[in-house]
């Protein structure tokens, strides 16, 4: 038993303690026909009614009758409590929203969504192709036992006259470093330019699946939310915290059960368009997204404002002439 259990139970008891010990006024019929409480008389207020009130507002608050019964679904006291519960809210629970005293709290965590979609591998694709076009701008060298350079890349120049480029850093020192060590030199000026527009298009490719891509798609998810709990739950006031950290693995799972705040997700993750095709879930063909995305030559670099320089297309358009 946990401290924060044995609180817990502590504050129960007294609640229901001080519920059993409540009275209420005998009501009598006064001379004008009217039943009102008597001023001299009280009863014991009906404390079996307020433990199930309160056991049915617990459930509601936390979802379902099932996720207030996890902790040991198979005992024999969930099955008397679930019993007690099923008699006040119906064997479909149809009743037991009415209990709730909370709102209903629903986490959005798009970029969660966004790679159990299967779109994190499409972000690395990405990756890889304009870390691919940075190394087209590069000459490698590998440092040997002796200390020397050797050029990894067919007709990359001597070290030495590789460091001979205006746009350069110059020499640097390699004594810290150990043999087998790789580096990279920009194969010109130009190539350097470019290499720095690459390199920029990569920065922005994180800042679109890290913020971009989760704020728009985490913004589009509470609208679908907040339209589905109107027609679902009308009246149940609805509360949305958008989490934009991206997590591989948790206990609280948002596609668990049948809570209020799960089916809300669910079914809002189905109807809403992704960020980047426009289409919703539910509406994709056969197959994962990720597949059809990149079918369709949907990569997300290709998002990304083209604007890679004049350095490249010179670049490019002489090695084809080459």
């Amino acid at each position: 038993m946990t401290d924060e259990w044995g609180n817990a139970l502590a504050d129960a008891i007294r609640v229901l303690t001080e519920a059993a010990r409540l009275r209420r006024p005998v009501l009598r019929q006064a001379e004008d026909g009217e039943w009102k409480p008597d001023p001299l008389r009280t009863e014991p207020a009906d404390w079996a009614e307020f433990v199930t009130l309160a056991v049915a507002g617990a459930a509601a608050n936390v979802g379902s009758i099932d996720r207030a019964l996890e902790g040991r679904p198979g005992s024999w006291e969930a099955e008397a409590v679930r019993s007690l519960l099923l008699s006040t809210v119906g064997e479909d629970q149809a009743e037991l929203l009415r209990h709730r005293t909370e709102p209903i709290r629903v986490v959005l965590r798009p970029a969660e969504i966004l790679a159990d979609l299967g779109y994190a591998d499409l972000y690395d694709e990405s990756r890889q192709i304009l870390q691919a076009e940075q190394d087209r701008h590069l000459w490698r060298y590998r440092l040997g036992e002796d200390r020397g350079w050797t050029p990894l890349d067919p007709g990359a120049p001597a070290w030495a006259d590789a460091f001979d480029i205006p746009a350069s850093e110059g020499e640097f020192d390699d004594t810290l470093l150990r043999p087998g060590a790789v580096m990279t030199v920009p194969r010109s000026a130009e190539d350097e330019a470019a290499g720095q527009v690459l390199a920029d298009r990569e920065a922005a490719l994180e800042d679109l699946q890290y913020e971009d891509d989760p704020r728009a798609y985490g913004e589009a998810l509470t609208a679908a939310v907040l339209a589905e709990a109107a027609q679902r739950y009308p009246g149940v006031p609805v509360e949305i915290t958008i989490d934009t950290d991206e997590r591989t693995s948790r206990d609280d799972s948002p596609y668990w059960g049948a809570t209020p705040d799960e089916v809300l997700t669910d079914v809002a993750v189905g109807k809403t368009p992704l960020p980047w095709s426009g289409i919703a879930p539910t509406d994709y063909p056969p197959g994962s997204v990720a597949d059809t995305e990149r079918a369709a030559g949907r990569l997300p670099h290709l998002r990304l404002d083209r604007v890679v320089g004049d350095a490249i297309t010179a670049k490019e358009a002489s090695d084809e002439q080459a």
